[in-house]
């Protein structure tokens, strides 16, 4: 009974190992709607008297853009209020001309970006409709906006934006920004949930004190240029505070830190559930081939072949094998559906995990047979009659 409670806890271990394992695979392999290769970022802010006003804050940024695209390897910067996976958030009252709610505060809430014109070539985005941000777009000129294809389907549906007028905040106060463009979906923490709705602002129209320099390298390993990315906001302005500086990807990866956990913990203890369940095993069959061994020496002496012998032995070690898999899989099918939540890219009752997870325990229970086949082929009938 403990060796077939040992197997179906091995199989059910196993099968939330091979769920997750599936999981990581599929979340690397998930797009976030950005390249985040070879981008480091680096967050600052801009306090104090110095920057009290947004012009004072504008040209700070315009010196730290033109120094760290001198530096070497850089290849694209751009600064930003925040970036996907960042791990902050700015979501504001979002009001379009002629589809404002009765209630404006009953309006979505959409996460803001405000960003230097640069910021889609370093993330590697795309516009679908109309333009990004260029230098044109100043304090001067017309306030604009761009939004992300999942704020133009929840606010215009099938209707073009381009064009439509727009606040942000309040819904009675503020400028009203023409949309001038639509850029594709990017998630903004979690890449298993439906892309988080986005709306951008030029740094010039829409100031942020606190923000994140974007880096692109030239080189596969961004993290070379953090240094020199510090040097330049020290050079500017020492007593500008510098922190959370760290490559894109390692900022994607960690966002899935919980299932690669999970994963790591339920593969540990499907080990040593699968190692238990190997010994239990081992010993059932050894100590049933010596408590057999007369037994198989009269066989072996009445003209028994080895194949004959195989299914001696191993008839009671498959028969444990047996019902250790099906209680297992039983067991498996309805502890399984706790991973819902977690998993991603597979079904909780995936089959093929279930097979290869069943197919392992299988590998590993024939392993545990090999020493005592072995001995029971070795028995030599004169020398077990004697012993009798």
């Amino acid at each position: 009974m403990l060796v077939v409670v040992d197997l179906a806890l091995a199989l059910v271990l196993l099968a939330g190992a091979g769920l997750m394992l599936r999981t990581v695979v599929a979340l690397t392999r998930a797009n976030p709607g950005f390249d985040a290769a070879r981008v480091l970022t680096l967050q600052f802010s801009l306090v104090g008297k110095a920057y009290a006003e947004d012009p004072a804050v504008v040209a700070f940024q315009q010196h730290v853009l033109e120094q760290t695209r001198a530096v070497p390897g850089v290849e694209a910067v751009a600064l930003a209020g925040q970036v996907p996976f960042g791990g902050n958030g700015d979501c504001w009252g979002f009001h379009a001309q002629g589809r404002i709610k009765p209630n404006p505060a009953d309006d979505p809430c959409i996460e803001r970006y405000g960003t230097t014109p640069d910021y889609l070539r370093v993330m590697g985005m795309t516009v679908r409709v109309g333009r990004f941000f260029s230098e044109r777009d100043t304090t001067a000129s017309q306030p604009v906006i761009v939004i992300s294809d999942s704020t133009a389907r929840t606010i215009w549906g099938s209707d073009n934006p381009i064009g439509a007028q727009v606040r942000i905040g309040a819904a009675d106060r503020g400028p009203w920004r023409t949309v001038i463009g639509v850029v594709a979906d990017a998630h903004h923490d979690d890449v298993t949930a439906p892309p988080t709705a986005a709306m951008y602002t030029p740094q010039t129209q829409v100031t942020d004190s606190f923000l994140v320099a974007v880096i692109k390298s030239s080189t596969t390993d961004a993290d070379v240029l953090a240094a020199p990315a510090r040097a330049v906001l020290r050079a500017l302005d020492p007593a500008v505070p510098v922190y959370d500086v760290a490559a894109l990807d390692t900022l994607v990866a960690k966002a899935s830190a919980q299932r690669v956990f999970v994963m790591r913990l339920l593969a540990g203890f499907a080990g040593m559930a699968l190692l238990l369940a190997a010994i239990g095993l081992y010993g059932v069959v050894s100590y049933g081939v010596s408590q057999r061994t007369r037994e198989v020496g009269v066989r072996v002496a009445l003209g028994a072949q080895p194949g004959d012998i195989l299914r001696l032995v191993m008839s009671r070690g498959f028969s444990l094998i047996g019902a250790g898999i099906g209680v297992g899989l039983v067991a498996a099918l309805i502890t399984t559906r706790f991973l819902d939540t977690l998993v991603f890219g597979v079904s909780p009752l995936d089959g093929p995990t279930f097979g290869a997870a069943a197919a392992l325990l299988l590998v590993v229970a024939l392993a545990a047979h090999w020493i005592p086949l072995r001995r029971a082929l070795r028995i030599d009938p004169a020398i077990a009659l004697r012993q009798e």
